[in-house]
């Protein structure tokens, strides 16, 4: 986010007669993997009384890898904060957690009627103390637009018993560790161009072999990702950067290997060496 543009940004809306609410901040962007600056957009939400949201649901985690902590510098400052437990923290999907810097906000946030659900009280102020509940805190309706939940934090809290909170840490630290790997094999290689140093699990890249035109790129790259999907052995996705394709590996499994990356890359620039050789017949 551009965000030395956000007061002129503020200023010019509430002059137009708009009520700036709220801002909303990326811990990382799902397509990239790229984080906002957390800390700017606490001073700027201060600043203009505004509500801070992070969407933390891939890389909030980052915060348990004692290398990449500073990605998520400020977090302690957000006024709510999402995150996906499946997606860094190893649950089974859907694991999803909202998390409110204070606790009363939850009951500001969430309010609805029904006199056969709900007992007419104040906002649910958060109790006092350490380890105490919040008054009403059974009522789930006041905290969420869900009445019938599922106990999703089971599954953090059999991960919590069974293996301990260090597993969590580990498994961060872990896929970063594959990110970077995966990211210098792709500069080792010159037919494949990396699009930036990964922040964290998340790695784009491109085949750009020099007999490739560069108006065709976005074209192959698509038929390199469907190819080796329809194969079967590896899973790849793409994205879209600046109107330009690119492939986009997010690694989650801790047991792969730079043998299993140094193999998937092999085969990208194969597929793509195969579809030069077929170009005169692709409709580029």
């Amino acid at each position: 986010m551009r965000t030395e543009l956000i007061d002129e940004l503020v200023a010019a809306a509430r002059e137009r007669g708009l009520t700036p609410v709220a801002l909303v901040g990326s811990a990382c962007t799902t397509s990239t993997g790229t984080y906002d600056d957390i800390g700017a957009l606490a001073d700027a939400a201060a600043r203009h009384q505004l509500w801070l949201h992070i969407d933390g649901a891939h890389g909030a985690a980052v915060r348990l890898d004692p290398d990449r902590q500073h990605l998520t510098a400020g977090l302690e400052r957000v006024d709510s904060l999402t995150l996906d437990f499946h997606k860094m923290l190893m649950a089974p999907a859907l694991t999803t957690g909202l998390f409110f810097r204070e606790a009363g906000d939850q009951y500001r946030t969430f309010q609805q009627e029904a006199d056969y659900l709900l007992r007419e009280s104040a906002d649910e102020p958060a109790a006092e103390g350490v380890g105490q509940r919040p008054a009403g805190w059974s009522d789930i309706a006041k905290r969420s637009f869900e009445c019938t939940k599922r106990t999703l934090s089971l599954r953090v809290f059999t991960l919590l018993s069974a293996y301990g909170p260090e597993v969590f840490r580990d498994y961060v630290v872990q896929v970063g560790v594959l990110g970077r790997e995966l990211a210098r094999l792709v500069r080792q290689d010159p037919n494949l161009e990396l699009f930036m140093e990964p922040d964290v699990n998340i790695v784009c890249f491109r085949f750009v072999a020099p007999a490739l035109p560069v108006e065709q790129r976005s074209a192959v790259n698509e038929l390199i990702r469907s190819t080796l999907t329809q194969d079967g052995r590896r899973y790849i996705v793409q994205t879209k950067i600046a109107g330009q394709t690119y492939l986009r590996c997010t690694l989650t499994n801790a047991f792969t290997t730079s043998g299993h990356l140094q193999a998937m890359l092999r085969e990208v620039v194969t597929t793509g060496q195969r579809l030069l050789d077929l170009r005169a017949a692709l409709p580029l």
